[in-house]
């Protein structure tokens, strides 16, 4: 499962930011119980609660850098084509990689590719990488959100997490928003990118934060695409896709340094895989 945190700020960081991000890790230990670790920079610091689940050894616990320093990654999730996209950029920049895991692999790839590395990426993900040089953010949710990530302006800093719980230990407060409230007892959830709390965000599926001194922007990488009806395949070419593809991503999911198992519901879905 794994769990990020996060707090960037224009001006230097003050001790008891540092120490709300120790907090904020300490929120998210249960989604991580392998490791966990932060990392301190002069405007930023990263936390990371750490699943193993691809190279279970210490050499791909996170927060992650670069050998120069200047990057830092911490990342929940999993790339299932990290080996092809490996292969390319040992082939293609040269890179000689320390460790076996995706991890490596995503944060070489965002360093030499930025965003447009997103549409490479086959899996399910939310990170975040600082640019220690230029004291920036790129953060992004994978296309249909399976991973969450919340954040928030406070005071002079923007924070990040896996919970709403890291982003009140960061400092967010916790105010209820009622309009969202109000939706969650008409729908018994709340759309992004509004949350329960005032002020507090997911980012929404399929987009990119870029975080900077200039600001914060966000856009989207993917959208869901949209198909006319000509296109739309018979009920017998649909079924043979549909097999293809069940069975290319339950292989892809069996990836794993770890013992592999399935929970099963009963229910359709859960019968089908």
């Amino acid at each position: 499962m794994c769990g990020i945190a996060g707090i960037w700020s224009r001006e230097n960081l003050k001790d008891a930011n540092r120490l709300a991000l120790d907090r904020a890790v300490g929120c998210i230990n249960h989604r991580g119980p392998d490791a966990s670790a932060t990392w301190h920079g002069a405007k930023a610091a990263l936390g990371h609660a750490r699943l193993s689940i691809i190279d279970t050894s210490s050499r791909s616990n996170q927060p992650m850098s670069d050998a120069s320093g200047r990057y830092t990654l911490v990342f929940n999730g999993e790339i299932y084509n990290f080996k092809e996209l490996r292969a390319k950029l040992s082939r293609n920049q040269g890179i000689v990689f320390q460790t076996t895991g995706d991890t490596e692999v995503l944060l070489h790839g965002l360093i030499h590719h930025g965003a447009d590395f997103l549409q490479l990426l086959n899996g399910f993900f939310a990170f975040a990488l600082y640019d220690n040089l230029e004291n920036t953010v790129l953060a992004a949710r994978d296309r249909y959100g399976i991973k969450p990530f919340y954040h928030a302006e406070v005071n002079e800093t923007w924070v990040f997490g896996s919970t709403l719980g890291t982003l009140t230990a960061l400092g967010a407060p916790k105010t209820i928003d009622h309009q969202s409230l109000t939706t969650f007892l008409g729908l018994s959830y709340i759309p992004a990118p509004a949350t329960i709390l005032s002020g507090v965000y997911k980012l929404l599926p399929g987009h990119v934060l870029f975080v900077s001194e200039k600001g914060i922007t966000e856009q989207a990488f993917y959208t869901l695409p949209q198909k006319e009806l000509d296109e739309v395949p018979n009920f017998e070419e649909a079924s043979r896709l549909f097999k293809t593809h069940l069975e290319n991503a339950v292989e892809a999911r069996l990836l794993a340094d770890v013992p592999v198992g399935t929970f099963l519901s009963g229910g359709l879905d859960s019968s089908v895989i």
